[in-house]
């Protein structure tokens, strides 16, 4: 066994330890930038929080405070992506608006999500929050939906695109806008309590 194969066992071992002594309540990396839609970020943070799930946020940066693009919420990050391991996490979200577009050039925070995906763990995106997906070369294959202005971007990149509130394709959750909220958190809840 190799040092990776052996460090990924060891990882495995322990987020199986915590499954169990926490219940099936998940740890979920929700990746921020600024200008995020504060609604996208707020409304599926708190209902995770509700159902008892840890949620840390990551940015490029941290302790660094972001605000979404309405002014109506203001978070700290926990930490820079870059000082966490994806392993660590039972779930990804991406909330959507200007975030992920400044999200995708960060060399670690695309890394990250690309070394996410590898584990077939839940990735929820809604909005603008499939751009990261895109530039981490992830959807390829995929059936996903977003909001209009990506959905070329997501066509060229190899998925197939639909119009639903939410898209579930294997362990993708998607979503297009504020008014699938509800739906949205509901598809993510479920993945991470399954």
């Amino acid at each position: 066994m190799g040092r990776v194969d052996r460090e990924l066992w060891v990882a495995h071992i322990l987020l199986c330890y915590r499954r169990m002594n926490m219940k099936n309540k998940a740890k979920i990396a929700v990746l921020l930038g600024p200008d995020f839609v504060d609604s996208e970020f707020t409304h599926p943070v708190a209902k995770l929080r509700e159902a008892g799930h840890e949620v840390e946020v990551l940015g490029t940066e941290a302790n660094q405070t972001l605000e979404g693009k309405r002014h109506k919420a203001k978070v700290d990050t926990d930490a820079a992506v870059g000082e966490r391991q994806s392993e660590d996490y039972d779930a990804v979200l991406i909330p959507g608006g200007y975030s992920p577009d400044k999200l995708r050039t960060d060399e670690q925070m695309v890394r990250f999500v690309r070394d996410f995906d590898r584990l077939k763990r839940p990735i929820a995106a809604i909005c603008h929050g499939p751009q990261l997906l895109i530039e981490a070369d992830v959807v390829k294959g995929r059936t996903m939906t977003s909001w209009p202005s990506v959905r070329t971007d997501l066509r060229n990149a190899g998925a197939e695109v639909v119009d639903r509130a939410v898209c579930k394709d294997g362990h993708f959750i998607t979503s297009r806008k504020p008014d699938d909220l509800d739906e949205f958190t509901t598809a993510l809840l479920s993945a991470v309590s399954a």
